[in-house]
């Protein structure tokens, strides 16, 4: 990637700030084909980053139909159907910008020529089953819209959505899971099918989020470094919130003694603090490195689909007094 003479960086700094203000009114700011190619050789990469962890371990989701909900650039898509754990004759981009759907069909059919590509501006429910994928909308969306949406997602076979690891993202996120959870089965990233934990008022400081990594090469890139410096961006940093719902028939669930890491744990001399997420609720737990290192170093960096049984647990490590 060596296009920085060819980006407005003004431009892109503008486009970040809406959407680091956006309080679910943000209007369409696709003005043209220009500004969504410099989106998506830097802000639509990170969120691919995203998607990639995400996918890591997911299997393989078959439907005829895909639908890409609010394609943007069609980074969703591209990056599920990359990975080969989404399979489909056909994919469906919805956008409400003819720019972006212009731009994500031609990137799409480029990467993946015999599939299927359509676009549409105004969305009916398919009558043929369909897969959903969602992805960094829902600081945008007023609600009628966002009950549009999630009703779709009640009719997909099944759902897969990635948000920002913001705390207004995770928890409008948290309430779309509990209402899919009636019909479906959670997949990721709880570990169990009981009411969101995070949802509870004890847990109003807190959130469901993690970090993915982004490639290694990144680091020693120069396009990389001046995004970082342009856009004030950590390229160290990406914090990702997302759910991932099938049909309850067909996807087996954890054993009722697993626990999701959330987050990152707090690093302190000799000891680490870390949350779960288990089917009795949140809990936050203090580990002793010298029980077992090899524990303390997976809690340190966990990944999206770090998950722990009990038994795992150090007989030491003790569930903090009010977290659960």
């Amino acid at each position: 990637m060596d296009n920085m003479s060819e980006i407005d960086w003004s431009r892109l700094r503008k486009l970040r700030q809406g959407f680091l203000e956006a309080d679910g009114h943000l209007p369409d700011y696709w003005r043209d084909l220009a500004l969504l190619a410099a989106y998506d050789q830097t802000f639509a990469q990170r969120i691919g980053w995203k998607w990639q962890a995400v996918l890591e371990g997911a299997g393989v989701w078959q439907a005829p139909l895909v639908i890409d909900w609010g394609c943007g650039s069609g980074i969703a898509a591209r990056t599920a159907f990359r990975s080969a754990c989404v399979s489909a004759d056909r994919v469906l981009l919805y956008d409400r910008s003819d720019h972006a759907l212009r731009f994500a069909a031609r990137m799409l059919a480029a990467e993946q020529p015999g599939l299927a590509v359509e676009t549409t501006r105004r969305l009916s429910e398919p009558a043929t089953p369909f897969g959903l994928l969602v992805s960094h909308v829902l600081s945008e969306l007023p609600d009628p819209v966002l009950e549009e949406l999630a009703s779709l997602a009640e009719r997909a076979q099944w759902v897969m959505w990635v948000e920002a690891g913001r705390a207004q993202e995770s928890r409008k996120l948290g309430q779309i899971r509990d209402r899919l959870a009636a019909e479906k089965t959670i997949v990721a990233p709880c570990p169990h099918q009981a009411p969101c934990g995070m949802l509870r008022l004890q847990q109003q400081q807190d959130w469901c989020h993690f970090f993915a990594d982004p490639p290694r090469d990144v680091f020693q890139s120069s396009f990389w470094r001046q995004a970082s410096r342009e856009l004030g961006i950590d390229l160290r940093s990406l914090p990702v919130s997302y759910l991932i719902a099938g049909p309850k028939e067909s996807v087996p669930t954890e054993s009722s003694d697993c626990i999701q890491v959330l987050g990152r744990a707090r690093l302190y001399k000799g000891h680490c603090r870390w949350t779960g997420c288990e089917a009795a609720g949140i809990v936050e737990r203090d580990h002793q490195k010298r029980d077992s290192r090899e524990l303390y170093a997976r809690l340190g960096e966990p990944g999206l689909h770090t998950r722990l049984k009990a038994s795992e647990l150090a007989p030491h490590d003790k569930t903090r007094e009010g977290h659960r």
